[in-house]
């Protein structure tokens, strides 16, 4: 079932990004839509950079030791994640970089991540 979705994500989302990009640049001087995917693209290295690739290894690490990832880990884990939406060209990903990067959408997502983790590790509530 995952495999299927993300099948249909990485189809779908290149050729929404396409067709927005297409109708942002009849809107404006396609010369701003390049310099704004440019600069998004340099945010998204900038917040890359800030954060460690590895923590992907540490949150695999703490779940097969059946224990959660501490919120810090996983909300550092978004932060590259939004870097990584940010660095890939296109409004709609630039738009949940964005989104990633606010706390308070940040906390809620660390909060339903944890609660799933919970969930498939089977972890009591009271850890």
């Amino acid at each position: 079932m995952i495999k299927w979705a993300l099948a249909l994500a990485l189809f779908v989302v290149p050729v929404l990004e396409i067709l927005v990009l297409g109708a942002a640049s009849m809107a404006s001087n396609f010369l701003t839509v390049i310099l704004l995917c440019a600069t998004t693209a340099g945010a998204g290295w900038w917040l890359m950079r800030a954060e460690d690739y590895t923590l992907m290894t540490l949150i695999v690490q703490e779940l097969k030791n059946d224990r959660l990832p501490t919120e810090e880990l996983l909300d550092a884990t978004l932060i590259w994640g939004s870097g990584v939406l940010l660095l890939v060209p296109g409004i709609l990903t630039d738009a949940c970089g964005f989104a990633l990067v606010l706390p308070l959408v940040r906390e809620s997502a660390v909060t339903s991540i944890r609660e799933a983790m919970k969930q498939s590790i089977n972890v009591s509530p009271h850890t």
